[in-house]
């Protein structure tokens, strides 16, 4: 081989093997994998395909008694939702069902165990209502006050409470009218910050009134709410109440609800309290809160027309559920 064609065949080889040794640099390619970071590892979790949970349905077509109320609902507490309404929407009138939110509002602002005198303010309720027969001059604990509220749905108790925590929370120089008005603004400040929409209050008892409304669904509501104080939980289990007040004064109390009463005929085994409200335009009206190892369950039956017919149709409501 001639020496020119030596040196050709060695240069060629050169380009050769210097390309070949730059080329990615030379030609630089499109990145086609995304890097990872050292903490990043490939998932072995396989994709999800669980099905997302089916809440139970209820058939509560073979109701009776419910029939003849006005409006009605069942609540599930664990799982937060209804499980039955007639009505339950409509704001009609509560009767004493509104003083469960007179306790909670009350135990919002003040301690069970705080002393009040009773004033004039008992002297503002209605002719025939309810009453657990307190006097001006008594001095009686705030819990021994909620007992007769909630007990035998003492109007002049409701009033007592009323008046004393607004003029804790607005000042003492608070007339009787004063302190129920300002009461009055905390019920609907409370019914506002629960979502109870169809609901507003103008008095702490529950006389009728036009613009004193609440709807099964609020009242449903706000039992949930008061199920999570322990005064309440702790007063509605009660079958009688011996009272002695700090004055030296007693007096005994027998609960108006007898579902939780072994004796009556309306007796339900794992009712654990409740609260009966009646006035003329309410009707016959009752919340019951049942509880067992499965089911937390709260019924509402309002304006029904008979004695009867509130707890027999609040039972239904349970047994209904209970049987499926």
């Amino acid at each position: 081989m001639k020496i020119k064609e030596i040196v050709a065949v060695a240069a060629a080889m050169g380009i050769f093997v210097f390309v070949g040794c730059n080329y990615h640099r030379l030609f630089p390619q499109e990145e086609t994998t995304v890097p990872t970071t050292a903490t990043e590892a490939p998932s072995t979790v396989p994709p999800t395909t669980e099905e997302p949970t089916t809440l139970k349905q209820y058939d509560f077509s073979q109701l009776r008694y419910s029939a003849n109320s006005a409006a009605a609902a069942c609540y599930d507490c664990a799982e937060q939702r209804f499980l039955y309404e007639k009505n339950a929407s409509a704001r009609i009138a509560p009767a004493s069902l509104t003083k469960i939110v007179t306790v909670c509002v009350a135990l919002q602002y003040a301690d069970p165990s705080v002393v009040y005198t009773v004033g004039d303010e008992v002297n503002l309720v209605q002719k025939d209502s309810s009453l657990c027969f307190i006097r001006p001059g008594h001095q009686v604990t705030l819990y021994d006050l909620l007992c007769g509220m909630l007990l035998v749905s003492g109007n002049d108790a409701a009033y007592t409470v009323a008046v004393n925590v607004a003029r804790a929370v607005s000042g003492p120089s608070l007339t009787a009218q004063e302190g129920v008005a300002c009461f009055v603004g905390l019920m609907n400040d409370f019914a506002q910050e629960h979502g109870m929409t169809d609901s507003h209050f103008v008095n702490p008892e529950g006389w009728d009134d036009p613009q004193q409304y609440m709807s099964a669904r609020d009242i449903a509501i706000a039992a949930d709410y008061a199920m999570g104080l322990a005064p309440f939980r702790e007063i509605i289990a009660k079958t009688a109440y011996h009272a002695a007040f700090v004055s030296g004064q007693t007096i005994d109390w027998t609960n108006s609800n007898q579902m939780i009463d072994p004796a009556s005929p309306f007796f339900t085994p794992g009712v654990v309290g409740g609260k009966t409200g009646t006035t003329q335009t309410a009707g016959k009206c009752l919340l019951a809160v049942f509880q067992d190892d499965a089911h937390s369950l709260i019924a509402v039956s309002m304006g029904n027309p008979t004695e009867e017919e509130r707890f027999y149709s609040v039972r239904e409501l349970f047994d209904t559920v209970l049987a499926q």
